[in-house]
Parts: structure tokens; C-alpha cells; sequence
């Protein structure tokens, strides 16, 4: 008697390609202009923080230079008394009431202490 061989399938996994992954749609840039552009950048010049300072004393430049100093806005006031003296600012210094910004840089503290600005 001749036995018959049962059938065996054979499994194969299907091989599935990986699922194609869409690009994000491209979102297009809005146009700007040239007047845009200076109204963003005025928008984030003006936006930064300004501090109250009041110069009581300034009879000379390194007294204010050393006010600027104690008040955080100049890390050495020999150095900002220094600059004063070499770009004609020191006999300017007047006393008052000023809004500095956050960050100014010796120019533009000057500026502001001998309202040049």
C-alpha cells in the first residue's frame, strides 16, 4: 500500500515593502518685502528691555563711570571712563533720569548720558 504523503503547504511570509512615508507638504513662505522686513526688525529692536537708571553725580566722567558700574550696566568703569575720554563724550556727562537698555554697549550708554542719542 502506497502511503500517501500528506501535503504541506509551505508558509512564506510575504514580504511586505515598508509603507513610503509622505513628505510634509511644503508650506510656502509668506513674501515680504523690503518694508516688512524694516517694520520686523524695529518691532524687535524697540522690544528690548529697558532699565531705569538715575545718574545722581556727574560732575566728571568717572563718577558716573563708577555709578554705571555699581548699577551692573559696565563691567569696569575705568575702561568705560576710558572710553568716554577717547570719543569726547566725558565733559557732556549730565546728571538724570535715563531708560538704558538691557545689554547697551558703551557707545550707546554714552550716548544716552550726554543726550546725544
Amino acid at each position: 500500500m502506497a502511503t500517501e504523503e500528506p501535503e504541506f503547504k509551505e508558509k512564506t511570509s510575504e514580504t511586505k515593502e515598508p509603507a513610503k512615508t509622505k513628505k510634509p507638504a511644503e508650506t510656502e513662505k509668506p513674501k515680504t518685502t523690503k518694508a516688512s522686513q524694516k517694520k520686523a526688525k524695529k518691532k524687535t529692536s524697540s522690544k528690548a528691555e529697558m532699565i531705569r537708571f538715575r545718574l545722581r553725580d556727574a560732575s566728571s566722567s568717572i563718577s558716573a563711570a563708577r555709578q554705571l558700574e555699581d548699577a551692573g550696566f559696565v563691567s569696569s568703569a575705568v575702561k568705560f571712563d576710558a572710553y568716554m575720554q577717547e570719543h569726547g563724550y566725558s565733559p557732556k556727562v549730565r546728571a538724570g533720569n535715563y531708560r538704558i537698555p538691557k545689554g547697551a554697549s558703551y557707545e550707546q550708554i554714552a550716548k544716552i548720558i550726554t543726550h546725544q542719542s
